[in-house]
This record gives C-alpha cells, structure tokens and sequence, in this order.
C-alpha cells in the first residue's frame, strides 16, 4: 500500500489503487470487501490523496452508505473509520458526504447490536460534523447525541470515550459563554463521577474535559466586564460537580498518585501525567503545550480546545498526521497554520493567508470563511484571554 518517506512523498509501491480497492467493495465475499476497506483505511491516513478520492467520490458515498446499512459489523466498523478520513482529505468538500451518510450514522448509534460499531459511529459523526457544519446551533443541537454516550449507565466503555471525545471535539467550535451557561451546569456531576470510574482511559479523557470545561469558565471570567473577580469562581464551578472545589482537586490529585489496590500499576501510569497537567492547568493556569515539528518549522497547541481537536485528527489518521499536516491544506487551516516545505520560515498575513490558501470558487471561499469562523471561535477567545494575561 501507499507508504510515507522521510522525503513526504507518497512512495510509489501501491499494490492496488484507490479505484481497484473500490470495485472490490462489490464482491459477495465479506473477507474481501473487508480487505478493500481496510486498505483504503491504510492508504488515505499515511498520505494526502485529494485528487485520487475526487475521482472515486460519488461512487465511493454510495458503497459508504451500503456498507454502514447492510455490511456486517466488522464492515460497519470500518465503513465508518474510512468515512472520517474520507473527510479529512475532502475537507471543505465533504458537505455531501455528511448529508449523505449522517443519518445512518445515527441509526447506527441508536439500534447497532456493536457496542463497538456504535462507538465508531459516534466518533465518525463528530468529525463530519466538525469539518461540515458552519450552523453553530445545529452543532449544539447534536451535543446531546454525544453527551448521552457518556452518561448512559447502558453505554459500554468504548461508548463513553466516543461520547466525551466527540462532545469536546464539537464544543471546541461552540462559544465559551453558550457551554460555561449550559453545559458545565448539566455535565460536570456526571464527569466527576467518571474520575472514579474503573478505566484508566475513561477517567482521563473525563478529566481532560473537566479541564476544557474550566478553560471555558477561564474565558467567561475574562470576556465579562461587569465582573470584579479575576478569573472563574472556583467554588461555583465545582458545585455543579456535587463537591467543594478542594475535593475536587483532591480527587484530581489522587490520581496522579493512584494507591488504589487492585489496579493494575500501568494504569496508575497512564494516568499519572494527564491528570498532573490536569490539577497543574486548573491551578497554575498552565496548559500542557504539545508540539509537532516538520523539517523547517515546528506548530504548537497550547489549549484544551485545540488539544481535543488534534486528538481527534490523531485519533482517525494515526500515524498519518504529519503527512497530512504537511499536504493537506484543510488541517492547516483548522489550526491557523502554513506548513513551509522548501523555505525555512513563511511569514504571511491574513490577507495573503486567504489569498493563497483559499479555494477556487467563490462559494467555496466563502464557505470556508463561514466554517473557519466556527472552528476557531474557541481559539480566538482563548487567544483573547491570554493577551490579557501578558
């Protein structure tokens, strides 16, 4: 399959291309139109491949469609994991993916007997709505699709993850006032009680939105101006938690030096360092900066809000990541950055960033505006924040 050299080009070693591995998602036999999906899984994460998925497009919506009704679970699985990175590499483009496949999503997420499928479902509708949906209130309207993943007691664990990664990844986009105002209130008794859960993952991706949760509360404190206090009452906060702000944090802490007898000792680990970021951000105001770096520059994240987005993007392209970052225009756009591959440093301004990184179209221009906006609602308010603080 495709591979990605050190050189970022795609390594011409393809034992089937794009369009052979399509045709075989009409053969009777399952194991092969298992293979075929698998495959184009593994070509379109480890490279850009815009061009290739624009001349198979429709017909590889409707085998997606097919596939998500009809296939087995296995099948349904992976239908999902390639229509997110379908996506990713259509970006702005991906409007039709997302009307046409949405509403099987759903139906997966609501009647799949998988508890696997229907986590995979859920991961797949918070991208594509992510990259496709500029209507801030149908976005929120769909929090609740995500933030029922994790509070249900019947919710499998693979549920609950899905449901706390994909209700962050489309909040990130949501104002802070609309998610300090309303979801704080009627999510943080439930994440709380998700720190004690018996997953390690479980309890770190609740503390990483607790976490986001505070930024978001951090943002509201500096963006209103009839307030006296600096920064967010922390005894309010915690009292949609059920508990006193110290017991929070002392639950936070806790973790990040697990005694707990019966767990194992890795997962004391695995959870030691999130959750010391965790206490340090709400306590310090320090968050954990992530940073990838490319042959002539390096790009950071230095939020919640961008961290669970990345998080999202690494989750669906694996290792795949930097090659993307490094080609695909879209991922650059949604973080706000430009790639340089043959200068050591680029240095653009807003006007010639939408001059040279913009679509052909002028309905294309604009609706990337229009989704832009959304997506980086979050980052700008955060940025905001932070200019204050220096």
């Amino acid at each position: 399959m495709s591979g990605y050299n050190s050189d970022g080009d795609a390594e011409n070693t393809n034992t089937s291309s794009l369009a052979d591995l399509i045709d075989q998602l009409s053969e009777k036999r399952a194991t092969t139109r298992e293979k075929a999906l698998q495959d184009m899984i593994k070509t379109l994460r480890m490279d850009y491949h815009y061009d290739d998925v624009e001349k198979i497009k429709f017909t590889l919506v409707e085998d997606l469609k097919k596939e998500l009704k009809k296939g087995n679970h296995t099948e349904q699985e992976l239908a999902c994991q390639l229509a997110s990175v379908t996506a990713i590499t259509q970006g702005d483009e991906a409007e039709q993916l997302y009307k046409d496949i949405s509403s099987s999503l759903k139906d997966l997420i609501s009647n799949s007997g998988s508890q696997v499928v229907k986590a995979s479902a859920l991961t797949t509708l918070a991208m594509l709505i992510f990259i496709s949906e500029s209507d801030e209130q149908a976005t929120i309207n769909s929090l609740d699709i995500f933030s029922s993943a994790f509070s249900s007691q019947e919710s499998s664990t693979e549920q609950i993850l899905a449901g706390l990664k994909g209700w962050s990844l489309l909040s990130s986009t949501i104002s802070a006032h609309y998610t300090f105002a309303t979801q704080i209130p009627a999510h943080l008794l439930t994440l709380a009680n998700l720190l004690r859960s018996d997953q390690p993952d479980v309890r770190i991706a609740a503390g990483e939105v607790i976490a986001f949760l505070y930024e978001c509360a951090v943002v509201e404190a500096a963006m209103d101006e009839e307030s006296e206090e600096i920064g967010p009452n922390p005894d309010e906060f915690a009292e949609y938690a059920g508990m006193e702000f110290d017991d929070l944090m002392d639950l936070m802490k806790s973790l990040t030096k697990d005694k707990t007898k019966g767990r194992a000792k890795k997962d004391k680990e695995k959870q030691r360092t999130p959750f010391k970021d965790i206490v340090s951000y709400i306590e310090t105001g320090s968050v954990p900066e992530e940073v990838l770096s490319f042959r002539h520059q390096k790009v950071s994240f230095s939020s919640w809000a961008q961290l669970a987005q990345l998080n999202a993007f690494r989750d669906a392209l694996g290792q795949g990541l930097q090659a993307h970052f490094e080609s695909n225009q879209f991922l650059q756009e949604v973080f706000d950055t430009k790639i340089a591959k043959d200068v050591k440093k680029v240095t653009m301004t807003a006007v010639e960033k939408r001059m040279y990184m913009g679509d052909n179209t002028e309905r294309a221009k604009n609706r990337t505006r229009t989704l832009g906006k959304s997506r980086n609602t979050r980052s700008k308010e955060v940025d905001y924040v932070n200019q204050d603080d220096d």
